[in-house]
């Protein structure tokens, strides 16, 4: 959502052409935290054999599409190889989580939050301020911010938000 802003902070021309190979990998780090949910509720119930076949289709995924992708799309190649193979490694270790445990550790309200995220990322990623480049993270991060919020308090995605919310509302 700031890659666009960030990049022109910190590099110089030649290198913006890498802000659009940055939202793969901050859904790559997103996702990875979602699957770190799973990896934990294995390890605590010492059954970590389990993420082996993970691991292995993982690898071996991320190696087939490498050599598939990178030729002929360069560093969007790798970064869209190495997303699909993590989010196919996430996704078989919930589903061994829900199978052999039968939990899974999101709710309906974790993934209305989800899409919310990906609807605003998606959206905020592609509007831009025509501002200084501080002055749209700055203004990009309060309006997501008090969207988010916002819906979380009418959508009753949080409680903590909404008592929040509710005490100051009926000051």
């Amino acid at each position: 959502c700031f890659c666009e802003e960030i990049i022109k902070l910190l590099t110089t021309n030649e290198f913006h052409s890498v802000m659009y190979v940055i939202p793969i990998f901050v859904y790559y780090i997103f996702f990875g935290i979602l699957g770190m949910l799973s990896v934990q509720q294995i390890q605590f119930s010492e059954k970590t054999l389990y993420i082996l076949p993970a691991s292995l289709v993982s690898v071996t995924l991320n190696i087939a599409l490498n050599l598939l992708l990178i030729p002929k799309f360069g560093v969007y190649g790798a970064s869209y190889a190495t997303f699909i193979a993590f989010f196919t490694y996430n996704t078989v270790k919930l589903i061994v989580v829900w199978k052999k445990f039968k939990m899974h550790p999101f709710s309906s309200r974790t993934w209305v939050s989800l899409g919310l995220i990906a609807l605003f990322t998606l959206s905020f990623y592609f509007w831009d301020f025509n501002f200084q480049p501080l002055l749209n993270i700055a203004l990009k991060s309060v309006i997501l911010g008090l969207l988010f919020i916002g819906f979380s308090w009418k959508l009753k995605l949080s409680n903590d938000v909404s008592q929040i919310i509710n005490t100051y509302l009926k000051r």
